[in-house]
C-alpha cells in the first residue's frame, strides 16, 4: 500500500474544489492519504518531521508527498530549503520546481522557452521600451503575478506607457511578450507527462482566469496541438513537475500552474465528467 502525503494551506484550500475533488477521489483508492498544513514543519535534527498537537510525524516515512499552494509568504524559503532535504523523487511536484519553475521566468529560463511567444525580462522602463517594436502590441506583466492581475497590452507610443512602465517596475520585474491571439486559448491538464483533458477559455480583456471571469467551453484540438502539448508534458517531467495545468493559444505557452492548478471543477462543470480517477492512475499507477 502506498503512502502519501498532502501538504495544503489548511483549512483554505479545502474550500479550493480541484483539491477536494482530489482528496475525494484518493479516499477511494488503497493508497493511505495523510493531510497535513504548511505549518507545522520543523527540523529535528537531521529529520524533517511535522509537529501538531502534541504529535510529530516523521516526512520521509512517505512513499509520495504532494504539496500545494506556497503557504506563507514569509516562512516560504524555509519550508522550501527543509522540504529540499527529503528525497525529490518523492514529490509530485519537485522542491525544485516550487523553487526554481514557479514564477513565469522560470519557464522563461527552461527548455520551455522555445514554446513562448517572442519574451524578455526586464525591470527597467527605459529598456523595456527600446525592445518594443513601433508595430506590435505586447503583454506586460509582473513576472511573479498571479490570478491574472496587473495584466496591460501596451504599444511603444502609446501616451502613458512610460508612466506605466515605471509603476510596475517599482515591485517587480516584467515579463515582456508579444501579444497573440487568444480568441482561442485552451487550459491542457497534464499528469504523469500525459495529456488527460483540454477546454477552450472565453473571455473579455486579456486575462483568462477564472477568477477575472473566464467561461470553460468545449472545444476540438488538432493532432499538432496534442503533440504540443505532449512534448510540453515531456519537457515538465524532466524539470520534476509531474501534475500540472498549461495555458495554449496561437500554438504558444502562455504559462505553466503547478502550484495550485485549476481545472478539474471547472471540466466537471462544463462536461459532467469527473477526472480526478485517471489523474490518480496516472500519478499512482
Amino acid at each position: 500500500m502506498q503512502t502519501l502525503l498532502l501538504i495544503f494551506d489548511q483549512p483554505a484550500l479545502l474550500n479550493v474544489p480541484d483539491l477536494s475533488m482530489i482528496i475525494n477521489a484518493l479516499a477511494h483508492t488503497d493508497i493511505q492519504l495523510h493531510c497535513l498544513s504548511h505549518d507545522g514543519l520543523e527540523m529535528d535534527g537531521t529529520t524533517v518531521v511535522h509537529r501538531s498537537n502534541q504529535s510529530e510525524i516523521p516526512i520521509a516515512e512517505f512513499d509520495r508527498i504532494w504539496v500545494f499552494g506556497m503557504g506563507k509568504q514569509e516562512t516560504f524559503l524555509d519550508r522550501i530549503q527543509i522540504l529540499r532535504l527529503l528525497n525529490q523523487s518523492t514529490f509530485i511536484n519537485s522542491i525544485d520546481a516550487f523553487t526554481y519553475r514557479h514564477a513565469k521566468t522560470g519557464t522563461f529560463l527552461s527548455p520551455l522557452k522555445k514554446y513562448l511567444p517572442d519574451t524578455f525580462i526586464s525591470n527597467s522602463p527605459d529598456s523595456i521600451l527600446q525592445r518594443l517594436t513601433d508595430d506590435q502590441s505586447w503583454i506586460v506583466k509582473p513576472a511573479v503575478g498571479s490570478f491574472g492581475r496587473d495584466i496591460y497590452e501596451v504599444k511603444k507610443h502609446d501616451r502613458h506607457v512610460q508612466a506605466l512602465l515605471e509603476q510596475l517596475c517599482k515591485s517587480s520585474f516584467l515579463l515582456v511578450q508579444r501579444k497573440v491571439d487568444t480568441k482561442y486559448e485552451k487550459r491542457w491538464l497534464l499528469a504523469a507527462g500525459q495529456v488527460v483533458a483540454h477546454y477552450g477559455k472565453q473571455f473579455d480583456g486579456l486575462a483568462g482566469n477564472r477568477h477575472r471571469g473566464a467561461v470553460p467551453v468545449e472545444v476540438d484540438s488538432s493532432s499538432d496541438e496534442v503533440a504540443m502539448v505532449e512534448n510540453i508534458g515531456l519537457e515538465l517531467r524532466k524539470l520534476g513537475i509531474h501534475y500540472a495545468a498549461c495555458d495554449i493559444a496561437d500554438g504558444k505557452l502562455l504559462d505553466v500552474n503547478f502550484v495550485n492548478p485549476g481545472f478539474l471543477a471547472s471540466y466537471y462543470a462544463l462536461t459532467g465528467t469527473d477526472l480526478c480517477h485517471q489523474v490518480v492512475a496516472a500519478l499512482f499507477p
